[in-house]
């Protein structure tokens, strides 16, 4: 799973590469089908993550792939879908760190 839109291009070429699934998780009112909604809080305010209701039925676990991590409200939307969902979050892989651990 990878948030948008930056993150769908780390997220969906390494799920490519492995050969296996990826979910989009998109803003709010972009995607077609029933939805699955999260809000996280940002600096100015309020901000929602979706995906399908039924994306991550056929995965027992996955990894949440994003270019960067800042506040990490996006991230920790991503993990709560996941856990919605009923399904295990193995990791999460983010090019840059601006979270502020040192």
């Amino acid at each position: 799973m990878s948030p948008e839109a930056r993150g769908f291009i780390f997220g969906a070429s390494i799920a490519s590469h492995l050969g296996i699934g990826f979910v989009p998780a998109r803003k709010i009112s972009k995607l077609p089908r029933k939805v699955m909604t999260v809000s996280y809080s940002l600096e100015y305010g309020k901000e929602y993550l979706e995906i399908h209701s039924d994306a991550l039925k056929t995965f027992k676990s996955i990894m949440i792939i994003d270019d960067l991590i800042a506040t990490g409200g996006t991230i920790s939307s991503c993990i709560k879908l996941a856990k919605i969902s009923g399904i295990k979050v193995i990791g999460v892989m983010v090019l840059i760190d601006i979270f502020g651990n040192n």
